[in-house]
């Protein structure tokens, strides 16, 4: 019987425990979606005005500086990409 009466707080402060995790593990992944929204929107924002302007007419300068444009922007989004990837993990 005391195993019994021992067993029920624990019980119920695991239990407790787990939904605060749950908890935590709910904010978490809404924080990741935020900041995965709040980096990938602008970062593509860019590369559609990198598409757009390269169906400009560009000297050779400029479509030198374009594609090094569109080459750090992709690096970039890349890079958020596996860094978000990394944090759900």
């Amino acid at each position: 019987k005391c195993r019994t009466c021992l067993q029920a707080p624990r019980q119920s402060f695991l239990e407790s425990q787990g939904e605060v995790a749950l908890t935590e593990l709910t904010q978490q992944s809404d924080l990741i979606a935020n900041i995965s929204h709040e980096m990938r929107s602008p970062l593509n924002g860019v590369l559609g005005m990198v598409q757009l302007l390269s169906e400009t007419e560009l000297d050779h300068d400029q479509k030198e500086c374009l594609k090094l444009l569109q080459l750090s922007c992709n690096s970039l989004l890349f890079l958020v990409n596996d860094l978000l990837d990394l944090k759900r993990i």
